[in-house]
């Protein structure tokens, strides 16, 4: 079995009072190669990419990513509403 760590991005401090923008949409990154999919990597000093043994994430790097960017703007209270654009760049 797998450990599987959750990445969270929350900052309730910067909420506004009410949001003063429309939609934003968060598109999906494009990921480098070897880090599309739900490995934990490290890149070691030495520019050589591993991966850490039985842990993963519960999601693909990119989907990971754009979640968090999600979560962070929409704590804002910036935007109206805040959606993931799953069509990627």
């Amino acid at each position: 079995a797998s450990d599987v760590y959750v990445l969270r991005a929350s900052d309730e401090s910067a909420k506004q009072e009410r949001p003063t923008r429309g939609t934003l949409k968060i598109v999906l990154p494009v990921a480098s190669p070897g880090l599309d999919n739900s490995k934990i990597a490290v890149l070691e000093q030495n520019g050589k990419l591993t991966f850490v043994a039985g842990s993963e994430w519960p999601d693909t790097v990119p989907k990971i990513v754009q979640s968090a960017l999600v979560e962070r703007f929409e704590d804002t209270g910036t935007f109206r509403s805040v959606v993931p654009d799953s069509q990627g760049v």
